[in-house]
């Protein structure tokens, strides 16, 4: 018998957490940033963390 799992739950938290801060500095209208540093930061923790939920369901499937 197969064991089905669903997406990481701890992965997909910190996605969206760090999502929307990371959205929450990027002023889309001039794309510019309030804090270029922490900005980049979010956005490297937010685009790590998409992958391993993707590669992660896709080692799964």
């Amino acid at each position: 018998m197969e064991s089905k799992k669903g997406i990481n739950f701890f992965l997909l938290i910190i996605a969206l957490i760090v999502g929307g801060a990371f959205f929450k500095n990027v002023e889309l209208s001039t794309l510019t940033v309030q804090e270029p540093a922490l900005t980049a930061v979010y956005f490297v923790v937010f685009v790590a963390s998409v992958y391993l939920i993707l590669k992660d369901r896709k080692q799964k499937s």
